[in-house]
């Protein structure tokens, strides 16, 4: 979906959750630690946290509102969660299964999906995740 296509309620709401995500990273300098790494340290990290997402033994920071929705926390808000659309009472996990995705944890980490994927690949036919 557009941006120009989005009700304005909820391009409203992108907007305010955008810049508060910009603030914060200026404030905090989220996901340094993750982003200072060489290059090859941070895509086995990326996949080793890929892997863990997928076998449910790490979940994405973030919390259920009073209708068991569940948002992702400000430091996990990466640019493809907004091509994701909002939880629902009917499909109240939508960000929470985006979050778990190679496509989130490249973004999280900056390194390439494909590069990530192979990693994992790697990782799991050798055992280590």
């Amino acid at each position: 979906m557009k941006l120009s296509e989005m009700p304005k309620r909820l391009r409203d709401e992108v907007f305010m959750l955008e810049i508060e995500r910009v603030l914060l990273e200026i404030q905090h300098g989220w996901n340094e630690e993750k982003r200072g790494l060489p290059d090859a340290e941070r895509v086995v990290e990326a996949a080793r946290c890929y892997l863990r997402r997928k076998e449910r033994k790490e979940h994405p920071r973030g919390k259920f509102d009073d209708a068991g929705r569940w948002y992702p926390a400000w430091e996990e808000v990466q640019g493809c969660c907004w091509l994701v659309l909002p939880p629902s009472r009917s499909f109240p996990y939508r960000l929470l299964n985006h979050c778990r995705t190679a496509r989130h944890v490249a973004a999280l980490y900056d390194v390439d999906e494909r590069e990530l994927l192979r990693t994992a690949r790697q990782l799991q036919r050798a055992g280590r995740n």
